[in-house]
């Protein structure tokens, strides 16, 4: 009996200790859920929030327009499908695409497409024609309200994955080769990188023209090249795990994600063998989204059974994570003084996160 008693005084001992041991974003940063709006109505959890400006909800297809009073208009396409751009909103109908500019929310069309492809924080986009070969490149210009042809470009293969920054295109091709095109800097060229017979994922940032690209298999390797295709810095990998998503961060921290974890990688390319794993976080799934501001990345980890709220501090070198109760997809700034929301197609969370007094 006593044997007993004692064996469940240890086993609720180890459930505590588990328990207290969870990360939580309590420890990182004050985490504050302020409004939640779905279709019918608007729940405002702290009534002393203002909002003060516009801010969009993609529901793919139609997008709510929240103004500062909270009030919900849409703008709606039958049958469409909305992209997200800085200054715009592209919505493809059939095969036709057309912009939309934010301040006006006039239309326009603009041409006959496959796929688009945009970035929330830049200006811009592409447009993918049928045969997948055939790219258009577009600035969108607010101040003249229209899209302007950058140019077209016919790739020597098929894209196998891209970043849009704020001045320039980067994609990696399925012959090895990487794409990139700088418009305000006219840089464009298509370089092979040495000894890559499959590129999986390719990442950039707006603070130059270097980036980072993750290829190969057994082993696979991380490598750093120059907007020439030269190659800075590369990191074979010590094992087979397939890393399949990696984001330079623009303080050229480097998030890279597998199956199974997440790390975070500091890279120094004056010394070929600095590659300092900083942290990792056992996780399963894939990075949905990704937003930086503040000391802190924040970004959405899905598997097929959860989806997660996963926070990154720069300065104390910590993750933390929360379980969502919904399967999420996208994150957007509101204001920089750490308001964002989080959302799916049928609601949205408006959150403030704060940095702790020092």
């Amino acid at each position: 009996m006593i044997k007993k008693i004692l064996s469940f005084i240890v086993l609720i001992l180890i459930i505590f200790l588990y328990f207290i041991n969870l990360p939580s974003i309590r420890t990182a940063a004050k985490l504050k859920l302020i409004a939640e709006i779905d279709e019918q109505q608007v729940t405002l959890f702290d009534k002393t929030y203002k909002i003060n400006s516009i801010f969009y909800w993609n529901r793919l297809n139609k997008i709510a327009k929240i103004s500062i009073n909270l009030a919900i208009n849409y703008i709606e396409q039958e049958n469409s499908y909305f992209y997200s751009g800085k200054d715009f909103f592209l919505f493809k109908k059939n095969q036709n695409f057309y912009i939309i500019n934010k301040k006006n929310e006039e239309k326009n069309f603009l041409l006959t497409g496959e796929i688009a492809l945009t970035n929330k924080d830049s200006n811009l986009f592409a447009i993918v024609q049928k045969n997948g070969l055939q790219i258009s490149f577009y600035q969108f210009v607010p101040l003249q309200n229209r899209a302007i042809e950058l140019k077209r470009e016919v790739f020597s293969s098929f894209y196998t994955s891209f970043e849009i920054t704020r001045n320039s295109f980067y994609f990696s091709l399925m012959n090895g080769n990487c794409y990139i095109y700088n418009p305000f800097e006219s840089i464009s060229s298509e370089n092979l990188v040495e000894n890559s017979p499959f590129i999986y994922s390719i990442s950039a940032n707006s603070s130059s023209n270097d980036y980072v690209i993750i290829s190969g298999y057994n082993p696979q390797q991380l490598i750093y090249l120059n907007k020439n295709g030269n190659i800075l810095f590369k990191y074979i990998f010590e094992n087979n795990y397939i890393y399949n998503y990696c984001h330079l961060l623009d303080n050229q921290l480097l998030l890279i994600k597998n199956l199974n974890d997440i790390k975070i990688i500091k890279l120094n390319i004056k010394k070929e063998s600095e590659f300092v794993l900083l942290n990792e976080l056992k996780i399963k799934g894939e990075v949905l989204d990704a937003l930086e501001f503040f000391s802190y990345i924040v970004f959405i980890v899905s598997d097929s059974n959860h989806s997660y709220l996963i926070f990154y501090n720069i300065d104390t070198n910590q993750f933390f994570k929360r379980i969502w109760k919904e399967p999420i997809y996208q994150l957007d700034l509101i204001d920089t003084n750490g308001i964002f929301s989080v959302y799916n197609e049928n609601r949205l969370w408006i959150l403030s996160l704060k940095q702790e007094l020092r």
